[in-house]
């Protein structure tokens, strides 16, 4: 597993931008506000930022599906 923060020092950190397990990433896409959920290169799902903030286990359950299919 592989988490990419918006710092190199661990203790000034405040976001977490992606993770990252084997061939698939959970990238955090501030500027345009969505999730992207990525095999390799290729952009699997594509999800609202508003939907995180609004239903979090939705959207976990929705990455974890995408990942674990």
């Amino acid at each position: 597993m592989h988490t990419e923060l918006d710092e190199s020092y661990v203790d000034r950190a405040q976001k977490i931008q992606a993770y990252q397990i084997g061939h698939d990433a959970v990238v955090l896409e501030r500027e345009v506000r969505e999730i992207q959920v990525l095999h390799g290169e290729e952009v699997r799902q594509r999800l609202p930022l508003e939907l995180l903030e609004r239903q979090p286990s939705r959207v976990f359950k929705m990455i974890r599906g995408e990942i674990f299919r």
